[in-house]
């Protein structure tokens, strides 16, 4: 029968099979005494009446033994055994505890190897794998180490939760004015700076009143300003104008001014022809795994991918040793039924081939609704009509 897959946070989280027998042996213990008790008791009696007591204090040690594994099963999904060997019994559906699921599954194991004659408890150890024995999967169970639960996977695991701090920065508050008593006022509900809301601020000191100071003198006259002197008379740029000196001798010609030669006008700014270098063309690398020549393929999500170089396809895919050169290419499947390394696609001489790495799902054809699954560790060329299904995702070939 094919177990669901793990939950992603069970993955490193499974006990192994030494776990397991620890616990059942430790489970099997009031039994055991119980047997060895009785052989204690009869077998030296010779057909004389024996004495029971070593019996009946050893079947009320079992019974109180086994009544107090029962009540752990269902409050806690483990047993003695279990909580001693450190797992516990988990639903691989939603990650949570199972109590009445739990006890069923020990009775069930129980009654199974009693009615066989111990041989199914060669069966369940031989079939033991990632948590689970038989029995486990046919109910859904799965025996893990919650120290090692990841987070973020199960409402009522046994890890403490982790409590977060957050920094709160408060802002700054103004102190008021002082009033004439010596106290700030302050509003209904405030608080000053450094001051716990959760206990009341303590009486401020009265602040010591101001001596009287004598009256200042008053300030001494300013000098009068005096007022700023004449601007010299301005004189024409214009060597054609004469102008007179006043106060001068009225027969005295005027001297002319020199002209300044002008400079040259600046050059408009607007007027640079001049333009900066063009700049160097950008241009995507076209990567030869996703176009190129070459057979197609087509994903349910409509990505087209080109089979330019071999592809190993996966939750977290590694190229393989048989395919070194092959490209890892991640799928996202939800349904968790594709695994980390899956299988490697390539073109081979134009035909679209497929190799399994050994995937637990394997990889399945769909041809006009018939199923057949290929055989791992072989290269098997894709029909062209075919539908390929590689865990919970597929793909098909573009013609």
């Amino acid at each position: 029968m094919t177990s669901a897959p793990l939950p992603a946070q069970f993955e490193r989280a499974t006990v192994g099979l030494g776990a397991r027998i620890v616990a059942r042996v430790i489970n099997g213990l009031p039994g055991a005494a119980v047997t060895v008790a009785t052989a204690l008791v009869v077998i030296p009696a010779g057909g004389l009446p024996p004495d029971l007591t070593l019996i009946v204090v050893s079947f009320v040690v079992a019974f109180a033994w086994y009544v107090t594994n029962a009540i752990m099963v269902l409050a806690q999904s483990r047993t003695i055994g279990a909580l001693a060997a450190g797992f516990e019994y988990r639903s691989i559906s939603d990650g949570k505890r199972l109590g009445g699921v739990a006890f069923l599954k020990l009775l069930l194991t129980d009654i199974l190897i009693q009615a066989t004659a111990g041989i199914m408890g060669i069966i369940v150890l031989v079939t033991y794998r990632d948590g689970q024995s038989m029995v486990d999967r046919w109910l859904g169970v799965v025996g893990v180490d919650p120290k090692r639960i990841r987070s973020g996977g199960t409402d009522n695991a046994l890890s403490p939760p982790v409590m977060r701090v957050q920094q709160v920065t408060m802002p700054a508050v103004s102190t008021p004015p002082a009033t004439a008593s010596g106290q700030s006022p302050r509003a209904p509900g405030s608080w000053g700076s450094g001051v716990s809301p959760s206990r009341p601020a303590p009486p401020a000191a009265p602040a010591p009143r101001p001596m009287a100071q004598p009256p200042a003198p008053p300030p001494p006259p300013l000098p009068p300003t005096p007022p700023p002197p004449a601007p010299p008379p301005t004189q024409s740029t214009n060597p054609d104008l004469i102008v007179g000196i006043p106060f001068g001798p009225r027969n005295t010609a005027p001297t002319p001014m020199t002209s300044v030669p002008a400079s040259p006008p600046l050059e408009d700014p607007k007027t640079i022809t001049s333009s900066p270098p063009p700049l160097p063309a950008e241009e995507t690398v076209l990567d030869a795994a996703y176009v190129g020549s070459g057979p197609r393929i087509q994903f349910d999500d409509d990505t087209v991918l080109s089979m330019g170089t071999p592809l190993v396809f996966g939750r977290n895919p590694v190229a393989p040793s048989e395919y070194p050169d092959a490209q890892p290419t991640q799928l996202v499947d939800p349904s968790m039924k594709l695994s980390k390394t899956h299988a490697v696609v390539f073109a081979n001489h134009d035909v679209v081939t497929i190799f399994d790495v050994g995937s637990r799902n394997g990889v399945i054809f769909k041809v006009d609704g018939a199923k057949s699954k290929i055989p791992p560790k072989v290269e098997t060329v894709v029909p062209s009509d075919a539908t390929v299904h590689i865990g919970g995702r597929w793909f098909q070939v573009l013609p």
